[in-house]
């Protein structure tokens, strides 16, 4: 179990901002200054599947690297989400410590850190700054 919110750990939390509310998994994307998440979607929406830009931020995570998935999946690169402050996931773990699902494996890790000098979805802003957040990662 963590000790703080940090970038690359994921949450299953209720998604209010989803078209219908349901719980997903919510990977952290930055904390400082503000907490921001990517979601794990089962698969790519068709108009994902149409569309090469939104494709190219869809990062493949396997079931087999993340033992909280029970199939593969994507990380979408696609959206900032911003409904969590870390103080809210961290009291939802100390409410209920199955919140918290474990990290990223490395190789999703290397493939958004790849991706994001390419991605044409997010502000440019916001590429810069998830970039200089995960470079250590």
């Amino acid at each position: 179990m963590p000790t703080q919110v940090a970038p690359g750990q994921v949450y299953h939390l209720l998604c209010q901002t989803c078209a219908k509310p349901k719980n997903k998994f919510f990977v952290v994307a930055t904390v400082s200054p503000v907490t921001r998440c990517f979601l794990i979607n089962s698969a790519p929406s068709p108009g994902q599947a149409r569309n090469p830009d939104l494709m190219a931020a869809l990062i493949p995570m396997l079931e087999a690297d993340h033992p909280f998935l029970d199939w593969n999946s994507y990380l979408a690169m696609t959206d900032l989400i911003g409904e969590y402050k870390e103080q809210d996931i961290a009291s939802a773990v100390a409410k209920n410590p199955k919140v918290y699902r474990g990290v990223l494996a490395k190789n999703v890790i290397t493939a958004l850190k790849a991706a994001l000098p390419h991605n044409k979805v997010l502000p440019v802003a916001r590429i810069k700054e998830l970039t200089e957040v995960w470079k250590d990662l």
